[in-house]
């Protein structure tokens, strides 16, 4: 019976770290659905303003490498590709030499808009750093940011 205790006992504490990684996942899930405003008057989720600096970063890239650099479904960066070029954000273009492939580039409005979206970035990250100090030392930051990037290899 001393085994099937131990058992109970360390499945619950398990079970409750897995909650906090849960409600983390949930929480941060919501927070990137969330439409806002990076300072331009302009509403737009994190996932569309992060594709558009993606873009920005790397003029020419393509929907493929977007998949690849955001672990997302062809579907669902067509989906954010498409809704980025209807509001004049980026524009597409092919190559004489190869018209399969498609290149996608930032137009000067979404341009801008990806220059505010990285100063808000920083202004919040910064922001949010100096929070977490509140609680937190520089390691054991930097020991969460290390257990997360393994993580994310587990879950590969």
């Amino acid at each position: 019976m001393a085994k099937k205790n131990d058992a109970d006992k360390v499945y619950k504490e398990l079970s409750l770290r897995a909650t906090e990684i849960y409600r983390f996942v949930a929480r941060f899930y919501n927070h990137m659905q969330h439409p806002r405003d990076y300072g331009t008057g302009e509403i737009i989720s994190m996932v569309e303003i992060h594709a558009l600096s993606a873009i920005d970063d790397a003029p020419g890239i393509t929907a493929s490498e977007l998949t690849v650099e955001f672990e997302r479904t062809k579907g669902a960066i067509s989906q954010t590709i498409a809704k980025l070029e209807k509001q004049g954000y980026i524009y597409r273009e092919t190559t004489k030499e190869n018209a399969k492939t498609v290149h996608l580039y930032t137009t000067q409005k979404g341009r801008a808009l990806s220059i505010a979206h990285k100063k808000s970035d920083k202004k919040n990250i910064r922001k949010s750093v100096i929070e977490l100090l509140k609680f937190c030392s520089p390691e054991e930051i930097d020991t969460f940011l290390k257990v997360i990037h393994l993580y994310c290899r587990l879950l590969e």
